[in-house]
């Protein structure tokens, strides 16, 4: 469970405006002008890190979710970022704010769509958002940023905020099985050659009450083969339901997915503790979240965050599945909001995971940024020790 946040309606002419002031005025955050070498591969003679190609053709092993096609991992580290604005066709982030997001060492986008944005009408494809998403990948793309495309952001009361009302029956992991398919083999079809679009994350938080990963498992299965069926190869992001609810034991049957080639287990992770792993028996979330954000973390406890973050990774790895964070974040006012965020990311290293923080823009308590488009303080704690493409 994330926040159910939509910002695009803050971003207008004044703000872009704003943001190219503030390329021009101030320093990223720990970057210099210019693009930045590819980080992590390695020592050339003269000192500095060797560079590697980029992009390049990823794929995932059982035990890294991002490889390069020598056989090393990739640590993908970013952002967060919301590319389409509907009260505003046609616009989206200038260059300047790719280039920043590289500088201050994040090395990929998570590109959160909403599928009513695309598909209005049944195969109705909106070609303005369209041209507007490919100018989006091509701007993060010439930054040296990877994207990962969220393809169907589903939020709102029973997940259905942002789902084309011609789409709606049922519950929405009836609704995108039944009726996405389409909206993603176009997708797919778009950007299959294009490399720098690291993966697809095809829905983000199926709801389904009372929680059922089996079924949520299954409409997955049936969603990768769509996409298979144009791009045999592409990274493929699966979400446990509601993004982080318990998956131990026989509440989840990893088995429903048929084909795990290219697949990567992804979750969204708020846990504050106030429990033992945070999650109850029937797998819903127990014990303090931050998704909200006002939530804080009043007792630091990294042995719970660890024993929460294990859960999963323990039932991805029976499964030679590996794992990526699609989603963490805190309030800017939250109790202990550096602590958490210092403990998360050490954790995170701990087990070389990559992840994307909520988010990167607006005036909500979990933006990186701040109304000038400068970055907040504590931003240069979520790169960790292990940041770079490689």
């Amino acid at each position: 469970m994330s926040p159910s946040t939509r910002h695009r309606a803050r971003w207008g002419r004044r703000t872009i405006a704003l943001v190219g002031c503030v390329l021009v005025a101030s320093a990223a955050v720990g970057g210099s002008q210019g693009p930045p070498p590819v980080a992590g591969s390695g020592e050339a003679s003269t000192g500095r890190p060797a560079r590697r190609s980029f992009p390049a053709v990823l794929h995932s092993t059982p035990t890294a979710a991002f490889v390069d096609p020598s056989g090393e991992p990739l640590l993908l580290v970013g952002l967060n970022v919301v590319p389409i604005w509907s009260n505003d066709p046609g616009r989206t982030w200038p260059e300047g704010t790719y280039r920043r997001i590289r500088h201050a060492g994040f090395t990929v986008v998570r590109f959160v769509l909403y599928w009513d944005d695309f598909e209005p009408n049944r195969g109705d494809w909106d070609q303005v958002n369209l041209s507007t998403l490919d100018t989006a990948v091509r701007r993060a793309k010439a930054a040296g940023l990877y994207v990962i495309l969220d393809e169907i952001h589903l939020v709102g009361p029973g997940g259905f905020d942002h789902v084309p009302r011609w789409a709606r029956t049922g519950d929405s992991v009836t609704t995108v099985e039944r009726n996405g398919a389409a909206y993603l083999r176009m997708l797919a079809s778009r950007y299959r050659t294009e490399r720098a679009v690291a993966a697809y994350d095809p829905v983000n938080e199926f709801h389904r009450w009372p929680i059922d990963q089996n079924g949520v498992l299954r409409a997955y299965d049936h969603l990768i083969r769509q996409i298979r069926s144009v791009d045999p190869e592409r990274i493929i992001l699966v979400e446990p339901t509601y993004g982080d609810t318990s998956v131990a034991g026989g509440l989840a049957d990893l088995s429903n997915l048929t084909d795990k080639r290219n697949v990567v287990w992804s979750i969204h992770d708020y846990f504050a503790g106030g429990d033992d792993d945070g999650y109850g028996a029937d797998g819903s979330q127990v014990g303090s979240y931050t998704w909200n954000g006002t939530a804080g973390y009043p007792v630091p406890d990294p042995r719970a965050l660890e024993r929460h973050l294990l859960v999963q990774l323990e039932k991805a790895r029976s499964a030679r599945l590996p794992v990526w964070i699609g989603e963490f974040g805190i309030g800017e006012r939250a109790v202990n909001r550096d602590r958490w965020i210092d403990d998360q990311v050490r954790l995170f290293d701990k087990y070389a995971l990559g992840r994307a923080w909520w988010e990167y823009d607006g005036a909500g308590p979990f933006s990186a940024t701040n109304r000038d488009a400068s970055w907040k303080p504590w931003v240069r704690r979520l790169v960790g020790t292990q940041s770079g493409i490689g």
